[in-house]
């Protein structure tokens, strides 16, 4: 994400963690142009790209949201920000009764990883 907001233009961008309820909530906004609201519905799309011209294929955002989705979790573009806003909902790991190493680190461990 931070990649994209790079290639975008942008000059900054920020983190912001919160914990509350099962989880952290940790959002990651640019100063950037933003996405185009054409463009919001379907970046979570595998292949869509607006950027197909200089070699992007866009499939970091469905990775990230379907390796989010293995582990209880979840991106989202935040609607009417300035910029680029993603929240991430990060669901807290339990404690397998029956093992000492937490369920979420056990399904993560088998998570496809990825190399550039």
């Amino acid at each position: 994400m931070v990649d994209n907001s790079r290639q975008a233009g942008t000059t900054r961008v920020s983190l912001h963690a919160r914990s509350g309820g099962e989880g952290i909530t940790l959002d990651v906004a640019d100063d950037g142009p933003g996405i185009p609201t054409a463009d919001r519905k379907r970046i979570f799309e595998p292949f869509f790209t607006s950027r197909r011209a200089i070699g992007g294929t866009d499939l970091g955002l469905p990775i990230v949201r379907s390796l989010l989705a293995s582990i209880e979790s979840s991106i989202e573009l935040q609607e009417g920000s300035a910029g680029a806003c993603f929240v991430l909902g990060l669901h807290a790991a339990s404690l397998d009764h029956e093992q000492t190493e937490p369920t979420l680190a056990k399904r993560a461990r088998y998570a496809p990883s990825i190399d550039r």
